[in-house]
């Protein structure tokens, strides 16, 4: 694995927790959103935010 700033290295590795991603497609998302600009991570951020709290209410 190539050596990534500790920042980068965590959020690829948070994106390999999900089901189907491995390496390669969990550094394509982080690279994805680090070149989408604050706009698009932000966005990013509050959809996932929101399917977690929804699956919150529903546990």
């Amino acid at each position: 694995m190539a050596d990534f700033a500790e920042p980068l290295a965590r959020l690829i590795l948070e994106f390999r927790r999900l089901p189907g991603i491995g390496q390669k497609s969990a550094q394509r998302i982080a690279f994805h959103l680090l070149r989408t600009g604050r706009g698009g991570s932000i966005t990013c951020c509050m959809a996932r935010s929101a399917r977690c709290a929804a699956f919150l209410r529903l546990s």
